[in-house]
């Protein structure tokens, strides 16, 4: 009988003495552990859960592992979500509770998170004593450490317990729990692309990557797993995954820009890192005629670019069947191979602001009358057109605006920008830009075809625009045009061949102001359905 309860004593200062290390992998609670609400009752929503690391396609909502605990509640009364260890004693070798922790929202909640000790019960909510709190302030937007000093319970079994408070909408994660210290890995070594890599790649396309790539630590404790980062900032970097190696598409970066990056060597006890750089490539230039059809499997074209300020993106499909074209479907105009065509989707939130694709540099030096075309295809549904703007230019110039556009297309419809008074002596780029700032629009919007070219060669017929007119000539000040088609675009120059006005009317009437002209015989370009009219002004 004595062996027998000597036996049950070392067995029950064997599990009192047992160090809490959890990362929250397996059922949930975890065996020994408790989850339950505050001692007013409120809101069984305010219990923990178990969070997957991937939510919104997105990853790091776990520090290690594929899971961690989360408190989150959406409640307007007071509300506390706990979430206790099994009982364990602290010693003097082991009295540091270390876990790592998140929030994901920026906007304060004004939660309150607090680490409160028991030494006689797991779940009366009155024997448990506050030893550390934090507020909003005090929790990252990714998982840092954070850790308490429990020196004060050496010797004696308690159970730790992380409580969630407030009365709004707010979260808190929790990860890899521990109270034995490990040893953290050293940095990875090696990468690939190297350190201050120049030069970098990015061709869109379907077979085009830049792969990354890197070595162990040769230090440090053993490494769990590893967290890439990718940033244009080396203090904001964006978590894309856990990968051993990783294989990125060239369509997340820009051209001419400097990246930066880390594969974090990552075990329970936190990560370690050494952050990297490498620049991508110029701007590649094309000699005009020059088209892009878009027949990209999916993929931005070859030397195409885009940016975005609310993560709104143009995107490649060659079907749409949602907001598009007189509320139906969309396939690309086939003017060229296949059919592909570029869209942003405006239909859902975030609104679509300064959502721009951007074409390669196009080497136009050559060409007497530059010009571009491009399809689009646009449908409010009722409610309010997104506006569309085309802008010509370069970085060292600046840009201009040579095509806006805010009303419904019959399907696809041909347009065509006149860029004679853009500077081609350097080779220039296009901007397609949207811009959505009703709030309302269910319009999304497509862009297909788009071709640089000779005016006076292909696309554009010098004849007569119906219904055409214009008054008075010789004119004094307000110089009136219409027609019985759509006025696209009127471009006035002098004899010197300088362009002196330019407007974008695409209705059938416009007036224009020469107040500010110089007496003398102007040329005048009116762009209508295709059709390009020149005719001769004079100004008194």
């Amino acid at each position: 009988m004595k062996r027998i309860t000597l036996l049950i004593l070392l067995l029950t200062t064997i599990s009192l003495n047992a160090q809490i290390s959890e990362g929250f992998e397996g059922s949930f609670p975890p065996s020994g552990w408790a989850a339950f609400p505050g001692s007013n009752g409120v809101s069984s929503d305010a219990e923990w859960v178990q969070q997957d690391d991937i939510w919104n396609n997105r990853p790091g909502y776990a520090h290690t592992g594929a899971f961690a605990a989360l408190s989150s509640f959406d409640y307007e009364d007071y509300t506390e979500g706990w979430l206790v260890t099994p009982q364990f004693t602290p010693t003097a070798a082991e009295h540091i509770l270390y876990f790592h922790q998140r929030q994901l929202s920026s906007v304060d909640y004004y939660s309150e998170y607090t680490i409160r000790v028991s030494t006689t019960s797991q779940t009366t909510h009155a024997d448990f004593t506050i030893i550390d709190t934090q507020d909003e302030t005090n929790v990252p937007m990714i998982f840092g450490l954070h850790t308490v000093d429990l020196s004060a319970y050496i010797d004696t079994p308690i159970y730790i317990a992380f409580v969630h408070a407030q009365d709004d909408d707010d979260e808190w994660y929790i990860d890899d729990v521990l109270t034995e210290a490990v040893d953290l890995p050293g940095a990875s070594i090696n990468p690939i692309p190297a350190d201050g890599a120049t030069g970098i790649s990015i061709t869109n396309t379907q077979t085009s990557h830049i792969a990354f790539s890197w070595e162990a630590p040769t230090d440090g404790g053993t490494v769990d797993q590893y967290n890439l980062f990718i940033g244009s900032s080396s203090d904001d970097l964006r978590l894309l995954g856990h990968p051993t190696s990783f294989t990125a598409n060239p369509s997340i970066f820009h051209y001419n820009t400097t990246y930066y990056w880390k594969a974090a060597a990552v075990n329970m006890g936190g990560e370690t890192s050494s952050i990297w750089s490498f620049t991508t490539s110029d701007v590649p230039t094309f000699t005009a005629p020059y088209i892009i059809d878009f027949e990209n499997d999916g993929f931005v074209p070859d030397g195409c670019d885009q940016l975005v300020t609310n993560e709104k993106w143009w995107e490649y499909s060659n079907s749409i069947s949602e907001h598009m074209g007189n509320a139906g479907d969309a396939e690309g105009t086939t003017t060229n191979s296949g059919g592909y065509f570029a869209f942003v989707d405006s239909s859902d939130n975030p609104d679509a602001t300064n959502t721009t694709f951007i074409s390669p540099l196009i080497d136009m030096s050559s060409i007497e009358e530059p010009a571009v075309s491009f399809y689009i295809m646009s449908n409010n549904e009722g409610a309010t057109n997104v506006d569309f703007s085309v802008q010509a230019g370069n970085e060292a110039n600046g840009y201009t605006t040579v095509f806006t556009s805010n009303t419904n297309t019959n399907g696809w419809e041909k347009k065509i920008a006149m860029l004679n008074g853009i500077d081609t002596t350097i080779p220039i780029q296009l901007k397609f830009i949207i811009d959505e700032t009703n709030g309302t629009s269910k319009d999304d919007f497509a862009i297909d075809d788009i071709e640089f070219f000779e005016s006076t060669v292909t696309n554009v017929t010098n004849e007569d625009i119906e219904g055409l007119n214009y008054y008075p000539n010789p004119t004094l000040d307000i110089f009136t045009i219409n027609a019985n088609e759509k006025i696209e675009t009127v471009s006035i120059y002098n004899l010197l061949g300088q362009e002196v006005i330019k407007v974008s009317p695409n209705t059938t009437m416009t007036k224009i102001n020469t107040n500010n002209l110089s007496s003398g015989s102007y040329t005048v370009k009116i762009l209508a359905n295709n059709k390009l009219k020149t005719i001769k002004m004079i100004k008194n």
